[in-house]
């Protein structure tokens, strides 16, 4: 939906979906089929995106007062 697949796998770098192997195995084998192959370290690189997208989440003004998020200062530095 992002554009290359690897920003669309990004949220399957995280639990639950990362803690099974047999969904990340048919998630590819699916992909697979109808795409062709990712790259070889996809998961890699999903994690980085998923990173730079929750870091860039922090500086959006106003977002740190809302009650849902303020979980997400937990991870400023």
């Amino acid at each position: 939906m992002s554009g290359h697949p690897v920003f669309d796998f990004t949220k399957f770098t995280r639990p639950p979906y990362s803690a099974s192997t047999t969904f990340m195995k048919n998630l590819c084998d699916s992909y697979y089929i109808t795409h062709k192959d990712l790259p070889p370290n996809w998961e890699e690189i999903a994690k980085c995106v998923d990173l730079l997208v929750w870091a860039k989440l922090l500086t959006v003004p106003n977002l740190a007062s809302a009650p849902n998020i303020k979980a997400l200062k937990y991870l400023q530095i």
